[in-house]
């Protein structure tokens, strides 16, 4: 039976929120390349769309040249510039970003306009029109606010991009429980690289063994934590089957790792003591 430590951290989507995202419909793309002909760049929706998964593939390739041995994670802000700024074709337009002309943009240009208004702003547009479902789950609030109630410090680990999920973060209610957030667009590493749980514990000054990390995917939340010889528990809110479980602990090399398993994946167990451990 584990035990709630006093630090508590989560994994955001898939753990706290529900969330299903489509970026392959075309309802998007058509929207997206309407925005960006309203800057001068003028795209069809399959080449936008095209377009945006090659400038992710070479913002990944760019990071990994950085470091080759980490998990990477690239700022979306980044890619979104890019599609500004390498447009097939431009017609003129009396819009700019930030004083500077969509065919301006030099690539000293590409990390000041990646976190200006106009990159938030892009970012959860794409994020708004491709989401189709995102709520907090049933037990999240009352499980964070119990939690509280008890002296525990909660933060957020997670795999995503800063420039969307904080607000989501903010639309979900979590924000106020939370002592810190960390998002892996951040810090350009992801789980399950053991660095950024370091990041984290080194800035509160934290003892792994004093925290407890929560979440729904095995290769990144529980693997993370097995690293830096962390408690954890999963929680199946996808509803895995042993089969699958089975295979993801092995793929991940965590046979020997004691961790806590909610089956129904529901949070309220947290409270309830009401887990067991697998590999125990």
């Amino acid at each position: 039976m584990y035990r709630i430590k006093p630090n508590v951290i989560f994994d955001f989507y898939g753990t706290l929120v529900d969330i299903h995202t489509d970026e392959e419909k075309m309802s998007l793309w058509n929207a997206m390349k309407d925005y960006y002909r309203a800057y001068g760049a003028d795209y069809t929706a399959e080449k936008l769309k095209n377009s945006y998964h090659a400038a992710v593939e070479r913002e990944t390739a760019r990071l990994r040249k950085k470091n080759r041995e980490g998990n990477v994670e690239i700022d979306l802000g980044r890619v979104f510039v890019r599609l500004l700024k390498d447009a097939p074709h431009f017609h003129e337009t009396q819009m700019s970003v930030h004083g500077i002309n969509r065919a301006a943009i030099q690539e000293s240009d590409m990390q000041m306009l990646a976190h200006s208004d106009w990159a938030y702003s892009t970012a959860n547009l794409f994020r708004l029109l491709s989401r189709e479902v995102f709520a907090p789950y049933e037990d999240t609030l009352p499980v964070l606010e119990a939690l509280k109630q008890q002296g525990c410090t909660l933060y957020i680990l997670s795999n995503a991009q800063a420039l969307f999920t904080r607000s989501e973060i903010e639309m979900s209610g979590v924000w106020p429980y939370m002592k810190k957030i960390y998002l892996s667009s951040d810090y350009q590493i992801r789980k399950p690289d053991p660095s950024f749980m370091q990041v984290l514990l080194k800035e509160n000054d934290l003892k792994a063994e004093d925290c407890i990390m929560i979440g729904n995917d095995i290769s990144s939340d529980i693997a993370i934590a097995h690293a830096c010889h962390m408690d954890s528990v999963f929680l199946n809110t996808f509803a895995w089957n042993s089969a699958r479980i089975q295979e993801e602990i092995q793929k991940n090399h965590l046979e020997q790792y004691c961790f806590g398993y909610i089956q129904d994946g529901r949070m309220k167990h947290l409270m309830e003591g009401d887990y067991i451990c697998l590999n125990g």
